[in-house]
């Protein structure tokens, strides 16, 4: 064969392995075997190599017994990857309740696992009940929560807080209830910065999920663990599909998007009591 049609079936074996892991790949399953709960993943849209996988097991309205349904799934799932040989692990991990930071770098300790990133769950009990946010931060190196990270998140709670209570103010002072104003049409900054702000207003209520690159036994660790409620698998499960496109763990873990694999917040509605260890 002529060299240069060798080196033309070269560059072109090369274009098509590039198209492999850079192109627009999906992939989908069922986490269980009646074929209710789908999960889909691949490639997140004109991006250099980042990855997505997300479950799909709800609608708008959330029952116990959907919660439920889909942690039993996601948990034979995860036994069926173990009993296979499966090494490599990528998973969401809810808890059963709200943990200190102290709580959940012992936990992460005690289990081995590399945590990744994690929530906080901060609300604003006096001021709007109803309000809950969920605060993202990445590992930290030494310990899994850097304390200025901490001290940050803290930081920008208590400005949420006036905020809100600016906003109260605001609507109050307003001559016309229907016009829509922000607070920064109504308030001057000297009356918002005088707006005061105690500890019981903005509330930081702790860690509730988080995700980690493990294996298999920290992968069972952490589903015996008292504090745990799910440990999803769904990344996992992508990923044995995203392999046969010449995609690499390392790859698929560096930036990856572990969506809806969370029930803390249905949770939170339904009543975290009911979902305590039996």
């Amino acid at each position: 064969m002529p060299m240069r049609t060798i080196t033309f079936l070269l560059l072109v074996l090369g274009v098509i392995s590039f198209q492999q892991t850079q192109s627009d790949i999906r992939v989908e399953g069922f986490l269980d075997a009646g074929h209710k709960i789908s999960y889909g993943g691949g490639t997140i849209a004109d991006t250099q190599g980042q990855y997505y996988a997300i479950p799909r097991w709800h609608d708008n309205q959330i029952s116990k017994e959907e919660i439920d349904a889909y942690v039993e799934a996601s948990n034979k799932a995860g036994d069926a990857l173990v009993q296979q040989g499966i090494k490599k692990f990528y998973v969401g991990v809810t808890f059963r309740r709200y943990l200190s930071p102290e709580e959940f770098e012992l936990l992460v300790k005690e289990t081995g696992v590399k945590a990744k990133n994690y929530m906080l769950r901060a609300t604003f009990p006096k001021i709007a009940p109803k309000e809950r946010v969920g605060m993202f931060g990445r590992a930290a190196e030494n310990s899994v929560i850097n304390p200025k990270a901490l001290e940050r998140a803290k930081s920008e709670l208590m400005h949420q807080a006036r905020e809100l209570k600016a906003d109260q103010i605001a609507r109050a002072k307003k001559s016309d209830p229907q016009e829509d104003e922000d607070w920064q049409d109504v308030l001057t900054q000297e009356e918002f910065k005088a707006i005061e702000i105690s500890e019981e207003d903005a509330v930081l209520n702790g860690v509730f999920t988080f995700e980690a690159e493990t294996d298999a036994e920290g992968y069972q660790r952490l589903r015996k663990h008292a504090l745990v409620y799910h440990v999803d698998v769904t990344a996992v499960l992508v990923f044995q599909q995203l392999k046969d496109y010449r995609v690499k763990w390392v790859d698929f873990v560096d930036d990856l998007d572990l969506s809806d694999y969370d029930t803390f917040w249905d949770m939170e509605n339904i009543g975290l009591d009911k979902f305590r260890a039996k």
